[in-house]
């Protein structure tokens, strides 16, 4: 949406002309299978997409059983499986290889190229905050000389004070040495950091897997996914790499099906809606059309998307590893947002609130299970959101989140305070350009406007909420922005 000076208006999209159709003078060729077509360039919405990702209208009634990890079945990994070890102790990362290690001795681990690409594009950021966390903890150790009056000097407890300024100034050179040693070594790692160490003795040429098919090939049919929205992946369209990623995994995870005929355990964090079906901010269950197509390319055998904490818990590894990971899991689920009080909106700054630093934020609602925290002038507010329409959202109290409120009539100028709304719900369905109230536990609130709405199910890209909001402290009057 173009910037403007006044407030954002939605505007619907303006329908496109439609194109003449060619005349076809050559008798048209067979239609391809959606795993072999090369679409051709520019093509429009394919009318029959429904026959092509389910072709055999029989299977649609088949049933299938969640594969058990303790069976035959395969096991591929995802980037941020692969990435969570980072975030667990040492004892948990040996827990963790020696399940690892047992379902590789059995042949059946394996890992597509693009997850360990995309390893290796992540993993040095993980260290690098390592030694920021120690940088921090470093910086936080300020122990200054004590300034007592000369008058106390010569008195024994004034003795044991001095004495024990030393001692302590000495045990802080003593602790700042050994956060650098331990930050020098982090640094001197060069792949042989213990995560990376123990992928390299699980992952070998043969547990590699790739996508079938030429670059050309494959960008052709990624292109054609995005337009007809055919997951996984037509989410990420606007990341850096045009979204080719998940399509990548997904490509390299039917071909191990296709080679090995078996059933299959993807271990994933991911939870968006081009892999599962969500309702209220969870996901339910996978794709219907990614059950389809593995189940063809592996004839006939059953794809689970799974997490890791569940994979764990059902290979009965020990229970303090279960937990941990599936904390770690939570935390890298959970969207956390720091907004920049310097970098207030300007459409909103120069409006009557000029004294509120007011911010806009997009949020994709379909990732995260539709939760948010954002980190505002010091204070902290969790967000969920969930599909409702593309003229509403539902807004749920979630995390630290106290009360929330929606404010249906909304006057310029005009402060409101949280007792003066209702708040005994859990969820509330906000209407576009209505505003609403959200309490942390220390009693601050966030007011917050609904200013656009995206919803794929309706013909969107993705599923997204924009909304401007500006923070109050406990007891202070509100301004809705």
């Amino acid at each position: 949406m173009p910037k403007n000076d006044n407030l954002p208006v939605v505007e619907p999209n303006q329908p496109q002309p439609e194109q003449p159709a060619k005349v076809e003078t050559k008798k048209a060729a067979k239609e391809p299978k959606l795993e072999q077509a090369v679409p051709v360039k520019d093509a429009g919405i394919d009318m029959f997409l429904l026959e092509k990702l389910f072709p055999d209208a029989r299977d649609v009634f088949r049933s299938s059983s969640l594969p058990d990890p303790n069976t035959d079945c395969l096991v591929a990994l995802d980037t941020n499986a692969l990435l969570l070890p980072y975030s667990v102790g040492k004892d948990d990362l040996k827990s963790l290889g020696d399940v690892y290690s047992k379902i590789a001795g059995e042949s059946r681990l394996f890992l597509p190229e693009r997850v360990a690409r995309e390893f290796i594009k992540h993993r040095d950021r993980k260290l690098a905050e390592m030694v920021q966390a120690i940088g921090d903890v470093k910086s936080r150790i300020n122990i200054g000389q004590a300034r007592i009056s000369p008058l106390l000097e010569g008195l024994d407890a004034h003795d044991s004070l001095a004495k024990a300024s030393e001692d302590l100034a000495a045990a802080r050179k003593a602790y700042v040495a050994a956060l650098e040693g331990l930050s020098s070594q982090i640094r001197s790692w060069r792949g042989n950091d213990p995560v990376t160490s123990l992928y390299a003795s699980l992952f070998g040429t043969d547990q590699l897997i790739g996508p079938v098919g030429s670059q050309a090939a494959l960008e052709a049919e990624l292109a054609y996914r995005f337009r007809n929205k055919v997951p996984p992946g037509y989410k990420d369209g606007g990341k850096p790499d045009g979204g080719i990623g998940d399509f990548a995994i997904w490509k390299a995870l039917l071909n191990l099906g296709q080679t090995k005929k078996k059933d299959l355990i993807f271990v994933t964090g991911e939870e968006k809606a081009d892999w599962f079906i969500r309702m209220g901010g969870e996901s339910v269950y996978p794709r219907p059309e990614l059950v389809d197509e593995y189940r063809r390319a592996s004839g006939g055998c059953t794809i689970r998307l799974s997490s890791l904490h569940d994979l764990l818990r059902e290979m009965a590894a020990p229970d303090d590893l279960v937990a941990e990971v599936k904390a770690a899991e939570i935390s890298a689920n959970t969207a956390v947002l720091q907004a920049s009080a310097s970098s207030p909106v300007g459409a909103f700054a120069s409006s009557s609130h000029t004294s509120l630093p007011v911010q806009k934020l997009t949020f994709d609602y379909s990732t995260n299970d539709g939760k948010i925290t954002i980190n505002f002038l010091g204070k902290s507010f969790d967000l969920s959101f969930s599909k409702a329409s593309d003229v509403n959202i539902h807004l749920y109290r979630s995390g630290t989140t106290k009360r929330i409120a929606r404010v249906k009539e909304m006057v310029v100028n005009l402060p409101t305070f949280i007792d003066a709304q209702e708040t005994s719900s859990r969820v509330y369905t906000v209407q576009l350009g209505e505003g609403f109230l959200v309490e942390n536990n220390t009693g601050d609130v966030l007011a917050g406007r609904i200013i656009a709405i995206q919803d794929d199910s309706r013909g969107a890209d993705r599923d997204e909420v924009t909304f401007c909001y500006s923070v109050f402290e406990r007891g202070e009057r509100i301004l809705v922005p």
